[in-house]
Order: C-alpha cells, then structure tokens, then sequence
C-alpha cells in the first residue's frame, strides 16, 4: 500500500469533521427548531410515540432460550444487557422510543412480531 493510500482515509474522517463542525457553526439549531421538527415527527405518526424493548440475537435458538430464562422469572432488562447483540439499547435496558412499527425497517419489526407471537 502506497503512503498517499495509507493515509487517505484518516485524512478524509478529519476533512469531513472539520467541514461538519464549520457547517454546525455557520447554521446552529435552535431549541425551537428540534421541536418543531419533532412535532412535525410526533404528528406524521399520528400523535403516538412507541416504546419497545429487544433483544437482539444471532439466531433462533438464543431467542427461544431468552423467552424460556423470562418465563421462568428473569428480568427482561438484565438479559438484554449480558446477552443483546444491539449494545446501544441493551445499555438502556434494550428499550428504544420511536415511531409505529410500520416505520420501523422489516427486520426490526420482524423480531417484534414473533415475540408477541411467542408470548
């Protein structure tokens, strides 16, 4: 690998943060404007907001074992922090809030469907 190709990747992280960060500057956001865009959010859902709890696994037999450990009395929110692939929500108790489901991509929305299914 060529020392130009070797460093043009770093190089091009910190061209784009500069130019994000001078571009933050010129055109700062206001508080007014986060909410008025989340109202415009909140009303293209039809007022509602969900929250949904997940547990991301491999495969299916890890789900099956998670359902199993909850009916037998685990607590949801300490198996999705040892065991969620997803480590952004298994650090919030695996809980994410966001739009309906029919927002959401079909393999997240999939999970979803098969746990109601299966309790």
């Amino acid at each position: 690998m060529t020392t130009n190709r070797k460093w043009s990747w770093p190089r091009q992280t910190i061209l784009i943060r500069e130019l994000f960060a001078d571009f933050q500057k010129k055109s700062p956001v206001t508080d007014a404007e986060v909410q008025g865009e989340y109202d415009k959010f909140v009303a293209a859902n039809g007022g509602k907001e969900f929250k949904t709890r997940h547990i991301l696994v491999e495969d299916e037999a890890a789900a099956k074992k998670i359902i199993a450990d909850i009916k037998k009395g685990q607590k949801f929110e300490d198996i999705a922090k040892k065991q969620s692939k997803d480590t952004g929500s298994a650090a919030n108790a695996a809980t994410w809030t966001g739009p309906r489901p029919a927002a959401t991509c079909p393999s997240s929305r999939r999970p979803c469907s098969s746990w109601a299914r299966a309790r």
